[in-house]
């Protein structure tokens, strides 16, 4: 798994600042949490590797001939950790653990007979002693003992990786996964954020596998989320819900936040993650998305306040590690901290070095100082990254050129714009032809004053997608930027007659009433949209066409930081 998603990253290093699918990047990072104790002066014996001792488990059935049973026990579970790459490293070592290091964790076991019946118990416990899990007990007919001893064997290794691998987030849960399900969810997990058509048959395998992991269920729904599919993803949350009666408290605590943030009651969902972080404070996902879902509801300094107590050192080593010092960047923009912005911004461009998200978060620092050299040479530099369907470099200097404009620098701002252009038309003629390639065209048309032209895009796609509030709204703005105003408010009554609810169809009227000079209505849309999940984050901040209620004090004061 791990070496597809490697390929998966080379084809496609997705990254997104403002939508949803950052706020769950759950378990896709690898690395190590502060250090904890080891116990010293300990020899390694034949039943350990890389500090897990696992030795044979203990006949308790009073019949000799079933002592082969305890060492098949053990060597089924020893001959897997070889494969563990986590155990180089695992949760509470700051540096990697050497093949014959003493043990740091002990797997001890035994077996009974109740009646024809063999049953076998297991108990992690660390190296002074403690017992950091005790193994659901496992049953199996004693004329094949395999079933069970294998049974075993799956939930021990499940357990060891809740316990010890830093990518499977540490907190209280109900149930371990079985080993397999752990498996093919890291396999899940590793695609999460970069292809979710990849990642969801992983999950739905996990579980098959196993119907009681609700780590899966979890995120299993936040990828259906993330793509769009809403019936999908309350399915899976009913399920999800169905299990609360044996879930710890905090686990309950990330099904309430779940499920608020399928119904979009984003304030419900702040708060659920706010009394998680009080039961974990060095919980480092909890800390990301209190962090995320702060500066969602404009709340920067609240944001900031979590976001400064990110581990980088974890975050660093995954895939998603940019997504961390977004949440930094972006809530010192919103408070025009500009310079702190952008020193973070290039260290995390140092750290991510093929990250557009960080090279973009440079990119609005410099913009919004008015670097405009330095801003070129950023942009030149991001040039030559890919990206992928969501972040590419043309979505980078459209986003730069708003930036230059809302900070009231025209002339670099249609320099930009005219850049973006260039990239889109510079496309190959099979990538042009895709409805969200000729979209990010229209609109960096729009961003250069071009709208006839941006209009004639709009047209095109509306031929094919007639009721896509995207290209409706692009027509509309475009027509209102123009001067045809009768377009304009016809469009603005099509986008009204949708049945389309989301937050980002009442912002796309918000624009259009802004234009057409319906303060009012505009700020009304507006909050109906961030009600129904708009992100008040820096896109927002830059939107050109809301720039028009500017200094007006209700928009100000809904504008304005909350926290």
């Amino acid at each position: 798994p791990a070496g597809r998603w490697r390929r998966a990253v080379a084809r496609r290093p997705l990254a997104a600042a403002g939508v949803v699918l950052l706020a769950v990047a759950v378990g896709v990072l690898v690395a190590a949490l502060p250090p904890s104790s080891e116990r010293a002066g300990t020899a390694a014996d034949a039943s350990t590797f890389l500090g897990v001792s696992v030795p044979p488990f203990a006949n308790r059935t009073a019949e000799p001939a079933l002592d082969p049973l305890g060492a098949m026990a053990a060597d089924a579970i020893r001959s897997e950790l070889p494969r563990l790459d986590f155990l180089r490293r695992p949760r509470g070592h700051a540096t990697p653990v050497a093949a014959d290091a003493p043990a740091h964790t002990r797997v001890t076991g035994t077996y009974y007979l109740d009646g024809e019946q063999l049953r076998f118990t297991a108990t992690i416990a660390g190296a002074g002693g403690e017992v950091l899990h005790a193994i659901e007990p496992t049953t199996g007919p004693r004329a094949t003992p395999g079933a069970a001893i294998e049974l075993a064997r799956q939930r021990v290794l499940g357990a060891l990786a809740a316990v010890l691998d830093p990518r499977f987030m540490p907190g209280p849960r109900s149930r371990p996964p079985l080993y397999d399900a752990y498996r093919e969810f890291m396999a899940g997990v590793h695609l999460f954020g970069v292809d979710y058509d990849a990642a969801i048959p992983h999950f739905e395998r996990a579980l098959a596998i196993d119907p009681e992991f609700f780590g899966a269920l979890n995120v299993l729904a936040t990828s259906h989320g993330n793509r769009g599919d809403r019936e999908a993803q309350r399915r899976v949350l009913a399920r999800a819900a169905s299990m609360r009666h044996r879930l710890t408290q905090a686990e309950r605590l990330t099904l309430d936040w779940s499920l608020a943030e399928a119904d979009g009651r984003y304030p419900d969902a702040l708060q659920a993650i706010r009394r998680r972080a009080e039961l974990e404070p060095e919980h480092e996902l909890v800390r990301y998305l209190h962090a995320f879902y702060a500066l969602r509801l404009n709340r920067p300094q609240e944001s900031i306040a979590a976001s400064d107590r990110f581990d980088h050192g974890f975050w660093d080593s995954g895939p998603r590690g940019d997504w961390a010092w977004a949440s930094r960047t972006d809530a010192r923009h919103l408070l025009d901290r500009h310079e702190e912005e952008l020193a973070l911004a290039r260290q995390a461009r140092e750290r991510h070095p093929s990250s557009l998200l960080a090279r973009g978060s440079e990119a609005a620092a410099l913009a919004a100082l008015g670097r405009i050299g330095e801003l070129r040479q950023a942009l030149d530099d991001a040039l030559t990254i890919e990206g992928g369907p969501v972040q590419n470099p043309g979505l980078l200097l459209r986003a730069a050129a708003a930036e230059l404009a809302i900070h009231g620098r025209p002339e670099a701002a249609a320099e930009i714009a005219a850049r973006a252009v260039a990239w889109y038309r510079s496309r190959p003629p099979k990538a042009l032809d895709r409805p969200e390639v000729r979209l990010g065209l229209g609109r960096a048309l729009y961003l250069a004053g071009r709208w006839e032209e941006a209009a004639a895009v709009a047209r095109e796609l509306l031929a094919t997608a007639p009721g896509d509030f995207r290209h409706l709204e692009l027509a509309g703005l475009a027509a209102a930027r123009s001067g045809d105003a009768g377009e304009a408010r016809r469009l603005a009554a099509e986008l009204a007659a949708l049945s389309d609810e989301r937050g980002e169809v009442f912002l796309t009227r918000a624009r259009l009433a802004a234009l057409l000079g319906k303060r009012e209505q505009a700020l009304d849309l507006l909050r109906d949209g961030v009600a129904r999940g708009v992100f008040f984050g820096v896109g927002l901040h830059r939107d050109l066409d809301l720039a028009t209620l500017r200094g007006w004090p209700p928009y100000e004061e809904l504008m304005r930081p909350k926290g």
